[in-house]
């Protein structure tokens, strides 16, 4: 197992999502989705926009690393599992396919411009958790702005999570049997 091969003293795994999870609207009985992808599509192309793909994805992220993290914690305890906002990046991922969104974009960008950060400054959230010390760092935590942040009721929903973990790991258990040692969520 890749868990077993970490630094014994020192290690982490660093997961970037984004504050976006906040606006996820995935509730439980969705996992039906992750199974099959004429199912996802469907739901994504009629009721959802890319934006909100993006949010759904995020939120995932940060369920796996709770997953993740709560794992390492009784097995690895040597290892820390986080996720961090980077902050608002401007990158190609603000592409928009109409022109009206554009120009409002292009407004919104310039008005904005000192909250942002370009793609350098992005990184630091990333570097900072990858110098912290283990012992300050959170298992399955979510951290922005070089710290500690809660996640919102969404991000702690402990029902979700298990529902959306569970049918990922037997999604890939079925498809790959050597994953049959990862635990469901309890």
């Amino acid at each position: 197992m890749l868990l077993e091969h970490f630094n014994l003293n020192e290690s982490k795994i660093i997961s970037v999502s984004s504050f976006a999870y906040k606006i996820s609207m995935l509730t439980n009985g969705e996992s039906k989705y992750l199974r099959d992808s004429d199912l996802m599509h469907e739901l994504y192309s009629k009721i959802r926009r890319k934006r909100q793909i993006y949010a759904d994805s995020k939120l995932l992220i940060n369920y796996f690393t709770q997953y993740l993290g709560d794992l390492c914690e009784k097995k690895y305890p040597h290892l820390k599992v986080v996720c961090l906002h980077p902050g608002v990046i401007f990158t190609k991922i603000f592409t928009l396919e109409n022109i009206f969104y554009e120009i409002l974009f292009f407004i919104f960008r310039c008005v904005f411009y000192f909250f942002t950060k370009d793609r350098v400054h992005g990184a630091e959230n990333t570097l900072f958790l990858a110098y912290s010390d283990n012992k300050d760092l959170v298992n399955g935590g979510y951290y922005s702005n070089l710290k500690f942040e809660k996640y919102t009721p969404k991000g702690k929903d402990e029902n979700l999570r298990k529902e959306m973990v569970n049918e990922t790991l037997n999604i890939l258990k079925n498809k790959y049997k050597e994953l049959d040692y990862l635990p469901l969520c309890e």
